[in-house]
């Protein structure tokens, strides 16, 4: 703040706002493997970071996080955007890959 001569308020206006979104997909143990195949196929040219799930980036600075739940029969999703448009349309997407694959 002394560096920059701004109130914190000031610097809190300046940092963008995240829009985060949650899903949980009821998900059978058995497919939950064949799930995240999936995801890493439909993810094609994106980059994918598989440390805690599959996180797929999105060229806009979005992503999406796909996880498997290791103690009940869901998968989670959460994705995140520079509005909630985006978000929201990550969100719908990784969904209808997770419930495609169950099927």
């Amino acid at each position: 703040m002394a560096r920059t001569k701004l109130s914190l308020s000031q610097i809190g206006q300046r940092i963008p706002r995240a829009h985060l979104l949650r899903r949980s997909v009821p998900t059978p143990w058995a497919v939950k493997g064949s799930v995240m195949r999936a995801v890493v196929e439909a993810a094609e040219d994106r980059e994918v970071d598989t440390t805690d799930g599959v996180r797929v980036l999105e060229p806009g600075g979005g992503w999406a996080l796909v996880l498997p739940d290791t103690s009940e029969a869901v998968t989670h999703l959460w994705a995140e955007g520079p509005d909630s448009d985006t978000a929201e349309r990550l969100l719908e997407e990784w969904a209808a890959v997770v419930e495609r694959a169950e099927s």
